[in-house]
Order: C-alpha cells, then sequence, then structure tokens
C-alpha cells in the first residue's frame, strides 16, 4: 500500500457507479483504481477462482499475484447483475473474444451506460479494430457512448498506485471529457482527444515493436538497436496510421510514443518478454504457454502485416517480426535484411520543404485536384484515380496514380485521360496516395479548388487536423443571375476560358486542373481588390456562351451514366 502522504485522491467530486469486464491482470489493476477513487466498482470475471479470491482474499491471485485490492471492491461471475449496476462499463477482453463478450450483454447495454474499451489489437480475420468490433457487435444507438482508453500504463503499478498517464479518446469530445472527469486522480491523469483511429493503432501496433525491441535485446544488439528499432518502428506505425484517418501528433501522444517507450522498454512488458525469450532462442510455443497472460502483440504481428500489405505502405520492422513470429525465420538473418535494404533519405526533401511554413508567414495556399474512374454503371460508383497537388505558385507537389481496390469498369479516357496502363504501370494503393499526400500538405494549408469539398471527401481528409480550411472556386464566383433570381455556377473550364482566356482542350488531368485553381484563385483576389474590375467579370461569365458539358453532350459513355440530371437513367441519387 502507499503510504498515506501519497493515496490517489480524485480530482472530482462525482462518484458513479462502475463494472470491470475482464478479471484478467489490466481488469483487476482499473477495478482496483476505480474502487480506490470511491466509485462502486465490481470486477466481472469469468473464473470462479478469480471472484472468490477478489472477494475473500482481496487479490487476484491468478493474474496479479502479491497486489492487495480494495476490500471495497467486488468480484462477481453474474454478469447481469453487473451491467445493469453500473453507469460506466470497462471492457477488458483480449481482441480474439470481444465481439462475442459484446455480443453476450448488448441487450443488457443501454443509453444510460458508458462503454469505456480497454483492449488493444488488431483482428488477425478482418483486420478491425476494437472501435470497428465495438460497432458491429453494438446497435447504433449506443455508439455516441463508446470512449477508448489507451496509453503507458502496466497493470501492476497502476494497482500500485503509482503515478500513470492515459488518453481517453472518443469521436464524442463530451464524453471523453465526462470520462476524464471520472477517472481522473493525482495519481491517474487522463487526457482527452477525438482521435480513435490513433489511438488505437497506436496501441495495437507498438506491441509489435515491443516483440521487436525484446528480440533486439535477447540477441545482444545493445541499446543502439534498441532505439534504432523503436525510432524506425515509430515511423511504420505513424505512417499506417496517418494513412488511415489519424492525427499524426497523436502518435507523439501518450498513446503512441509514451506506450510505445514503455513497452519497448519495460522488464513488465509481456510483449517485449516474449521477444527477449525469442532472441534467445525459445521456441514461441513454449513462451506462450508459459506466460500465463496474454501478449497482444503475438497475434497482432499477423494483422499487422496484413494491414500493412492492405495499405500498400512498406513497413520493414513489422515485416520482419511477421516472419519471426509466424514463419520462424531467424532472427540475426531477419535484421541483416532489413539492414541491406536500399539506402534512402530519412525525410523527403520534397516533404520537408513544402511542411515549412511560408516566409512571410502568411495563409499557405495549396490547389487540389482529384481524377476518378468508374467502378460500377452508375454515376455513382467512382474511385480515385489521380490525385494533384501544387502549390501558391502553381508548382507540381505532388502527381499520382492510384490503382483502385475494385475492378474498374472504366477509366473514363475520354474525360480523364487515364488509361488501364496507366494504372497498372503506375498505380498505387490508395492509403499509400493519401500518406504521400499528407506528407506534403502542411495542417495549417487552405486548400483551393473546384468542388473541392467533393475531393477532400474522396480522400477522407479532415478539416482542422489534415488541413486548415478550404476555399471552394464554386463559391468565390457564383454569380447572382437577375434574370433567373438565383446564383449562377460556373463550371471551371468557363471561369478559365472567360477569365484567364484558357483554350485547353481534351481530357482532364488532376495537375493540371490543380493548377487552373491556383490562377482563379489568384484571379479572384485580384478582382476583389478592384469592384469595377469584379463586377465586369461577373458580366462576362453571365455573358459568355457555355460550352456543354461531357455528361450533356454524353449522358452514357463506355456504358456508364455520366450523372447528368436530365437524362440520367440508372436511378442512383444525387447528393449535391
Amino acid at each position: 500500500a502507499l503510504p498515506s502522504a501519497v493515496m490517489a485522491s480524485a480530482l472530482s467530486d462525482t462518484r458513479t457507479t462502475v463494472t470491470v469486464v475482464g478479471g484478467g491482470a489490466w481488469g483487476t489493476a482499473l477495478a482496483a483504481h476505480c474502487a480506490r477513487m470511491g466509485h462502486d466498482t465490481y470486477l466481472w470475471a469469468m473464473e470462479k477462482e478469480v471472484v472468490d479470491a477478489v472477494n475473500k482474499q482481496h487479490e487476484n491471485t491468478v493474474f496479479l499475484k502479491g497486489l492487495p485490492l480494495p476490500e471495497s471492491l467486488k468480484a462477481t461471475n453474474d454478469i447481469e447483475f453487473a451491467i445493469k449496476h453500473a453507469e460506466l462499463v470497462l471492457t477488458v477482453v483480449p481482441t480474439p473474444f470481444l465481439f462475442k463478450s459484446l455480443s453476450n450483454i448488448k441487450d443488457l447495454l443501454t443509453e444510460k451506460h458508458v462503454i469505456i474499451s480497454c483492449t488493444k489489437g488488431i483482428l488477425n480475420d478482418t483486420l478491425e479494430t476494437p472501435d470497428d468490433i465495438i460497432k458491429r457487435a453494438l446497435p447504433e444507438k449506443l455508439h455516441s457512448r463508446l470512449a477508448f482508453l489507451s496509453g503507458p500504463s502496466f497493470a501492476a503499478e497502476v494497482t500500485k498506485g503509482i503515478p500513470t498517464a492515459v488518453t481517453i479518446a472518443s469521436k464524442n469530445i463530451q464524453l471523453a471529457q465526462h470520462v476524464q472527469e471520472l477517472l481522473s486522480t493525482n495519481r491517474f491523469r487522463c487526457y482527452r482527444t477525438d482521435d480513435v483511429v490513433g489511438v488505437e493503432l497506436a496501441g495495437a501496433l507498438k506491441n509489435v515493436l515491443a516483440i521487436a525491441c525484446g528480440i533486439s535485446d535477447g540477441v545482444g544488439f545493445g541499446n543502439n538497436g534498441r532505439a534504432a528499432l523503436i525510432t524506425r518502428g515509430l515511423d511504420e506505425i505513424t505512417r499506417l496510421a496517418v494513412a488511415s484517418g489519424a492525427n499524426p501528433l497523436t502518435l507523439a501522444g501518450l498513446a503512441g510514443v509514451g506506450d510505445i517507450v514503455l513497452t519497448c522498454c519495460g522488464d513488465l512488458s509481456r510483449n517485449r518478454t516474449v521477444g527477449l525469450r525469442l532472441g534467445k532462442g525459445e521456441k514461441l510455443e513454449d513462451i506462450v504457454s508459459s506466460l500465463g497472460a496474454t501478449a497482444e502483440g503475438v497475434l497482432t504481428s499477423r494483422s499487422a502485416y496484413h494491414f500493412a500489405k492492405k495499405m500498400g505502405i512498406d513497413c520493414a520492422v513489422i515485416e520482419g517480426i511477421y516472419r519471426v513470429v509466424n514463419e520462424g525465420a531467424d532472427p540475426v538473418e531477419v535484421v541483416a535484411t532489413t539492414m541491406s535494404r536500399p539506402l534512402r533519405a530519412e525525410v523527403d526533401e520534397k516533404v520537408a520543404a513544402a511542411k515549412q511554413v511560408p516566409i512571410d508567414g502568411g495563409p499557405q495556399y495549396y490547389a487540389l485536384d482529384v481524377e476518378c474512374v468508374a467502378t460500377g454503371l452508375d454515376h455513382n460508383a467512382r474511385a480515385v484515380a489521380q490525385i494533384g497537388l501544387v502549390d501558391a505558385h502553381g508548382r507540381e507537389l505532388l502527381n499520382i496514380f492510384v490503382k483502385p481496390n475494385e475492378p474498374v469498369v472504366s477509366c473514363l479516357t475520354a474525360i480523364t485521360g487515364i488509361t488501364p496502363t496507366i494504372l497498372e504501370t503506375k498505380g498505387i494503393s490508395l492509403g499509400e496516395a493519401r500518406e504521400r499526400l499528407l506528407q506534403v500538405l502542411p495542417s495549417t494549408a487552405t486548400l483551393v479548388g473546384q468542388n473541392v469539398m467533393q475531393d477532400v471527401r474522396w480522400l477522407n481528409l479532415k478539416e482542422r487536423q489534415d488541413f486548415a480550411s478550404m476555399l471552394d472556386l464554386m463559391g468565390l464566383y457564383r454569380v447572382w443571375n437577375a434574370q433567373y433570381r438565383n446564383f449562377t455556377i460556373f463550371n471551371q473550364d468557363h471561369l478559365a476560358r472567360v477569365l484567364l482566356n484558357w483554350a485547353g482542350e481534351g481530357p482532364h488531368d488532376a495537375v493540371r486542373d490543380a493548377q487552373v485553381s491556383m490562377q482563379l484563385f489568384h484571379c479572384h483576389a485580384r478582382l476583389q481588390s478592384d469592384p469595377g474590375m469584379w463586377d465586369q467579370a461577373q458580366q462576362a461569365l453571365l455573358d459568355a456562351p457555355r460550352k456543354p458539358s461531357f455528361a450533356s453532350q454524353n449522358p452514357i459513355y463506355d456504358n456508364v451514366c455520366m450523372g447528368n440530371r436530365r437524362t440520367c437513367r440508372c436511378g442512383a441519387p444525387f447528393f449535391s
């Protein structure tokens, strides 16, 4: 027990009812923490010996031997009673059993409950994170009641009351704050975030990295080897997370660097222990059977490898651990292969230059454009096939072709300029393309483009996270038409022909269209400085004859509906 002078005290006067589902070491530690805070806490455990030991000996003699638990903590095998008792339900169940566990209690959960997942991992069969699994298991009405707890926290040290800091993630940030207040003490500090993706991927993938560091220590590669693994492993985890929509800063926080350092260096880390013993020549099955507790990294080594392949991202450390754990490869040989790969820059110079803030300190404007191909016959069946990004001077920063995961019905070559050969020879996965875009695009950027909001949706970019704001040319150049008493919106080709004397014909190109967008943006800024010129420009846009669009001339092209509202026959909805 801690001396009274350093006993934990809650940072909020609010007390509630808590049930922790899962009687392993981590579940027991969290239950002990909640009970010490004064919350009315139950620990549900499947094992009768755990329940009996907690209630009679105030110790989890199966999974957390030798550590006294609060006498106020109660354990039970009655899941119905435990769930109905609680406002806060903490699920601490290994990833492979999470869906079944939640399916068993979904009818007991209501919107009064706050459900906090404390599970770390990626499901091997489906590559789902706990968030994905929980949302599949529970009804939609409960999805806004979900939060996720992660961060550097050994169960034994939390049980002892040693100072700990963790992250609470929820897409419902008010809920995250509520949980933060309910669980924080002067010994257990919670921070909040809405980046569920980043927190979950960091929590899962760091376990694989811990095995790598354990192997390095076991083989005898020393502190240099461990430092290299942590650094390059963090780079891989960050690239995977960012490509999945995470905020890169999350990976620099408690759920990322914090948990990685603890798990890769701490002697209490089960995953590092697995690696350490592998590095010393023991067989994996003997190690796992002797642990007496779950080492999530063993299972996650497989799902992490397949997840990286799915995202199309090169991850040498993750691939190496997959080979050692799942294929029995020699760790020394794997390290030699990894270290002998072609040399490269640590940070791409082009990326570094693009990330710099302008010298004048002004806004950073970038023009973005996306070209899509058809993956079905209706006008909504489209997939990203080219991404173009230029800076404020129109200089090309990115020109990437993307090979869609779905079969391509038509490249729509007449308007995209893209051919099957281009996709086969130059196309990369959307995940890798998105990662490259985010390496170049500063989070302070203002994106400019024609219908740029749709391009942002295609790429699953997040405003105020991946970039700062958007300026859509359709809105900037909309003109009041007194004849029809409404606003007229012009396509980019018409704007460029009238205002830039642009005579471009033929297929579109993402980079060229982005460059035209940037020219039109600068043109608008100049026109706004002179009201007379702006009035003339608006009238010129209204007066100039407009060429029929490709879709109006070709309602069906290559058997694909082109989405002309007047002639559409495919029956698919229009969203804008």
